[in-house]
């Protein structure tokens, strides 16, 4: 079969995105499928350097996907507001069928689109304007149509129903989503993040992470993650749990994984952090450094399952959906685990509790990696995206 690729986000300073990329298109390479192209998404993601992939080929059906993209993102800006939401909708139903004619001859030969929904589909964000575009435009053009690997929460319902209407595989990574559609009485697959996949190739080690290693010093890596750039992240809460990991007696080292963790970024140098700068590891580097760490902070989504696969205790932070408690119940973790907040405000916010850290059991691991290889198993066969009146 042949398909066209999604949210191709491999050429990221993000090792998450890097490592789902790799491992969504193995599994694809595995099932038997032949990616024709891959679509790189821009609504939020910035190319920074090459990644360990070849690059995407910039060939007629990826130009015009950025049409779309360009178009989706100006009605965002309006989506993101719930009174202009009919608006919106309108507005969205206009591009996608004005856009579906331009690419009717530049997508034929495609047999399916599949769709890296890695990150979260939520309200009517750029992100979810734009995926669900994507969809409905490839079905009006008689694709068959997979979104795997995402979370999804708190879609407006028109833009949920649009999903609905123009899915015919819905893959989610953590049960929380699945939970959250199943109260929509919308019925999806459950399966787990590609990036679990990475617990079957071999770490790497670079010369940076080698010589940020160097020496047997005890260590412990801090990233705050997607709300990094945002007001909810207090300085003061990163001040202090930089201190308290020092007073631990280990280096602590601060992960630039995004631009929008550099404001944080001098803050904790500081009180005494080191910088892993932007794009300074690749996904296949990232596992084989935290495994030599003492514990990692992080909230972000991926880098707790490099944690998770390295075997490191980790502290999950408050991120900006539920995700993160939806991977914690992945993992076997209590679903009253407290994720801790970042801001000096919250009421009763409690300093890193190390007892309190994350160990995840082989088992609960392999049930994970296990569900990650069905993630793009949908893609033939019966629809799995149902709506129901129960």
């Amino acid at each position: 079969m042949e398909v066209l690729f999604a949210n191709d986000t491999s050429g990221t300073s993000n090792p998450g995105c890097q490592g789902t990329v790799f491992w969504l298109l193995e599994s694809l390479r595995r099932s038997g499928y032949h990616v024709g192209s891959r679509l790189p998404l821009e609504y939020a993601y910035e190319s920074f350097r090459p990644s360990p992939l070849p690059p995407a080929p910039m060939d007629i059906a990826s130009r015009t996907s950025r049409r779309l993209q360009r178009a989706l993102r100006e009605i965002g800006q309006t989506g993101q507001e719930t009174s202009q939401g009919a608006l919106a909708a309108s507005q969205w139903q206009q591009t996608v069928d004005s856009l579906a004619q331009q690419l009717a001859p530049l997508w034929d030969g495609f047999e399916a689109l599949v769709v890296n929904g890695e990150g979260t589909i939520h309200h009517a964000s750029i992100g979810a304007l734009t995926l669900t575009g994507l969809c409905a435009v490839a079905k009006q053009r008689g694709l068959r149509v997979a979104v795997v690997n995402c979370s999804v929460f708190e879609l407006d319902e028109w833009l949920l129903e649009a999903l609905c209407e123009n899915v015919d595989d819905l893959a989610v990574r953590e049960p929380l989503s699945q939970r959250y559609l199943s109260s929509k009485k919308i019925n999806v697959r459950l399966s787990a993040d590609c990036l679990f996949l990475a617990g079957e190739h071999p770490a790497e080690i670079s010369f940076l992470s080698h010589r940020l290693a160097a020496g047997g010093e005890p260590y412990a890596v801090y990233t705050p993650g997607v709300l990094s750039g945002s007001p909810l992240v207090s300085e003061e809460v990163v001040a202090a749990d930089i201190r308290q990991l020092s007073r631990k007696g280990w280096k602590v080292f601060y992960y630039v994984v995004e631009k929008e963790d550099e404001r944080l970024a001098k803050v904790a140098i500081e009180h005494g952090a080191q910088a892993i700068p932007l794009g300074g590891l690749v996904w296949n580097e990232v596992t084989a450094f935290l495994r030599n760490a003492e514990m990692v902070v992080s909230g972000r989504y991926h880098i707790n399952i490099f944690a998770a696969l390295s075997g490191t205790p980790f502290i999950p932070m408050e991120s900006n959906t539920p995700k993160m408690a939806g991977l914690l119940h992945h993992l076997g973790v209590a679903e009253d685990y407290p994720v801790r907040g970042w801001n000096a405000d919250t009421p009763d916010l409690m300093p890193l509790d190390f007892d309190a850290a994350v160990k995840v059991r082989r088992e609960a691991l392999e049930h994970c990696v296990e569900l990650a290889r069905g993630a793009v198993s949908g893609l033939t066969g019966s629809h799995f995206v149902v709506k129901t009146d129960a």
